[in-house]
C-alpha cells in the first residue's frame, strides 16, 4: 500500500523551513519521509520559480510530506512568532507523479544490472514506452571518425509514472546506483488531486 503524499509550499527560506521539520520530527520522536522539491529533483512549476530562488527574490520553499503528518506539520508552524515569518502558502494533495528516463550502458554486466533494475519495480508504479535494445557487433572498436564505436550497447528510454511514494523510491533507487551516470532522469513532474 502507499503512503499518500501532500505538497507544501512554505513561504521561507529552504535552510529554515528544513531545519524546523527536522525539530519538528525530533520533538516528536518520529521520523517519516519528506522530499523537498530542490533536493530531490522533483520539478517547480516554471522557470520564473527557479529564477527567483536563484536571485533570492522569493524564499519559498516545496516541501512533500505524507498526509497523516500534514495537519500536525501546519499546527505547528501557525504556533511559530509571526516575526519569525514561516507560512504555508499552498497545500496540494498529490495524486501522482512521473519523470522520463534514457539510458545508454556499453558493457554486459552493466546492462544486466539495468535490465534487472527495470524488470523489479514496485506495484505502485508503471513503465511506459519501454523498449530498450541491445546491440552487438564484434568488428567495432575504437574511434571511428569523431565518435567512438562500442562492440556492445544496451539502450532505452520510457516513462516511469504511479503513486507518488513509489515514483520517488525508484528514482532514488536509480539515483542511488551504480548506474547513476549512465541512466538520465529528467525532473519528477507532481500531478494533483
Amino acid at each position: 500500500m502507499s503512503t499518500p503524499f501532500t505538497e507544501l509550499i512554505i513561504k521561507a527560506p529552504f535552510m529554515f523551513v528544513k531545519g524546523f521539520l527536522l525539530g519538528f520530527m525530533h520533538g516528536r520522536n518520529e521520523s517519516f519521509d519528506h522530499f523537498f522539491h530542490r533536493k530531490a529533483g522533483i520539478r517547480r512549476e516554471t522557470l520564473t520559480e527557479k529564477v527567483k530562488e536563484v536571485l533570492a527574490l522569493e524564499n519559498y520553499t516545496e516541501l512533500c510530506l505524507p498526509d497523516s503528518i500534514v495537519a500536525n506539520f501546519i499546527e505547528a508552524i501557525e504556533k511559530i512568532d509571526p516575526s519569525l515569518e514561516i507560512l504555508v502558502t499552498q497545500k496540494r494533495p498529490i495524486k501522482k507523479a512521473e519523470f522520463g528516463f534514457s539510458f545508454s550502458v556499453f558493457d554486459p554486466h552493466h546492462a544486466e544490472i539495468c535490465r534487472q533494475l527495470f524488470t523489479y519495480t514496485p506495484a505502485t508504479i508503471e513503465i511506459l514506452d519501454f523498449n530498450p535494445e541491445e546491440k552487438r557487433d564484434d568488428e567495432a572498436t575504437g574511434i571511428q571518425e569523431y565518435a567512438p564505436i562500442h562492440p556492445y550497447i544496451f539502450q532505452g528510454s520510457g516513462t516511469v509514472k504511479g503513486k507518488f511514494e513509489g515514483v520517488m523510491n525508484f528514482y532514488l533507487t536509480i539515483k542511488r546506483s551504480e548506474l547513476a551516470d549512465q541512466i538520465v532522469c529528467k525532473e519528477i513532474e507532481l500531478h494533483f488531486k
